[in-house]
Formats: structure tokens, C-alpha cells, sequence
């Protein structure tokens, strides 16, 4: 069955905060390998302080090999699932277009976005 469009406006908001917020989610995935690299590297600095105090050499290239494998395999995760989540967040602001409740939902994105930067700025601070 055929749908009526919405009112333009509405639809225009819907794109334009859609676009918003994958901008967002792209700018997420390096806010969220920044706080794993941090998390690596003090991992990293604990093993070669371990190491040292056991007697052992420090075998950091190996270290920073598992850290630049794991950082590609992170990106490459979290990319797949940013393109994931900007289809649903396409399809949850669509439903909200339709039920009338667009602004409220784009509020709820948003807000969930701002909590996914504060945590990774958090992880990188701490």
C-alpha cells in the first residue's frame, strides 16, 4: 500500500539529522581507537615494567606488532558495525517520522552518541 509523503520539512529534518549523526558515528570509530590505543599502551608499558622487574628483556616489537594487529581488527569491527547502525538509525528515524515522534528519537540518538564519546574520552583519561 501506497504511503503518502510527509510534510517536506519533516522529511528535510529526518535527512539532515540522519546525516548528523553518521558524521558523528564516523568520528566515533577514531574516538574509540584512541581510547583502545591508550588502553594498549599502558598494557604495553605494564608488561615491559613486569618483564624488567622479572629479569627478563623486554620483547616490545612483538608487543607493538599484537598492538598494531589488534588496532586494525578494531577499526575494522567497529567500522562494520558504525554501517550497521546507520542503517537502523535510518529505519528508527523513519519510525519515528511516521508515529510523529521524530524529535523525541532524534534526541535519543543524539544522546546516546554524546554517552559513546564520553565514555571513550573517559577510558582515555583514566
Amino acid at each position: 500500500m501506497y504511503n503518502a509523503p510527509s510534510d517536506w520539512k519533516i522529511s528535510t529534518l529526518r535527512w539532515t539529522a540522519w546525516l548528523i549523526l553518521c558524521l558523528g558515528m564516523a568520528t566515533e570509530i577514531f574516538i574509540i581507537r584512541d581510547a583502545a590505543l591508550s588502553v594498549f599502551n599502558r598494557v604495553l608499558a605494564e608488561q615491559v615494567i613486569h618483564q624488567q622487574n622479572a629479569g627478563q628483556p623486554a620483547d616490545i616489537d612483538q608487543m607493538e606488532n599484537y598492538i598494531t594487529f589488534s588496532q586494525f581488527v578494531l577499526v575494522f569491527v567497529v567500522g562494520i558495525i558504525a554501517v550497521a547502525l546507520t542503517v537502523a538509525l535510518d529505519y528508527y528515524l523513519r519510525a519515528g517520522e511516521k508515529n510523529g515522534r521524530l524529535f523525541r528519537r532524534i534526541g535519543v540518538a543524539a544522546g546516546i552518541e554524546l554517552g559513546v564519546y564520553a565514555l571513550a574520552m573517559l577510558v582515555q583519561i583514566v
